[in-house]
């Protein structure tokens, strides 16, 4: 099972779409998976959209470029990473149900397929993300991919 830092109490208007379990049983392919950890949290936005969509599901590679300055004893703990983690973010209830169908049939896929990318030591150097937005129209999730 992927080990889970965190998970934030939430509103009852809130619920997360997806649990522990079945993330690990739809990742088992993913050669990440002994290095994911997984955290559920409020997201931003609390219970509104944004543009209609609503953030669901992101995979992070974090990487935090600390300069001259660091602590040493910071550096050698990998604070600032690298770190593969997988944010489950609190959506409004009477979604969960779709964006839970909406991982089952390709939202899982799209996050197994961004952890398996083959990557230069280049994008290794800094930090990436690749969110999945919940579109209630289309009843799909849409891949975001950043450099944060």
């Amino acid at each position: 099972m992927i080990p889970t830092v965190r998970k934030d109490k939430l509103p009852r208007s809130l619920a997360y779409p997806t649990g522990a379990q079945a993330i690990t049983d739809a990742l088992q392919s993913a050669p990440k998976l002994d290095d994911i950890e997984l955290w559920f949290t409020r997201n931003d936005y609390g219970d509104a959209s944004v543009d209609g969509r609503y953030i669901s599901i992101s995979g992070r590679y974090r990487m935090i470029n600390h300069g001259m300055s660091a602590a040493q004893y910071l550096v050698d703990s990998e604070f600032y990473g690298p770190t593969w983690d997988i944010l489950v973010y609190a959506t409004p209830r009477e979604f969960n149900a779709r964006i839970r169908d909406a991982l089952r049939s390709h939202g899982f896929d799209l996050i197994r397929e961004w952890f398996a990318e083959i990557r230069s030591d280049l994008w290794l150097s800094s930090s990436h993300r690749c969110t999945l937005w919940f579109c209630p129209e289309q009843n799909l999730l849409l891949p975001v991919k950043s450099d944060n």
